[in-house]
């Protein structure tokens, strides 16, 4: 389920009654919530970023998730392994962004 690892990162992150604080984010993320959006506004663009569709039509993984699992890679020196249950991406697709986000 595609969306449901959004709604996770959504929910717990990004929505005006997020589970977690402002302090929490940058904890976790180990930077400040107005970092991690401008490195979204700076990635979501980018073609490996890019929601794709596949053959019937369904939209594939959201950008905000692969920039959610690389940062968190990045910020904890993680495998992809741990990053794949909360995001839900495959290894493969968690580990593809990793190079573009490290570039910000």
């Amino acid at each position: 389920d595609f969306d449901l690892g959004l709604s996770n990162i959504i929910r717990d992150y990004l929505e005006n009654f997020r589970v977690y604080t402002e302090r929490e984010f940058e904890l976790r993320f180990r930077m400040p919530r107005s970092v991690f959006d401008r490195i979204c506004g700076e990635l979501i663009g980018k073609p490996v970023f890019a929601r794709k569709e596949d053959a019937l039509g369904k939209k594939g993984i959201h950008p905000i998730r692969r920039i959610t699992a690389a940062l968190r890679m990045l910020a904890y020196s993680f495998r992809a392994s741990p990053v794949d249950e909360y995001c839900r991406l495959s290894k493969k697709e968690a580990l593809a962004p990793l190079q573009e986000v490290s570039k910000c």
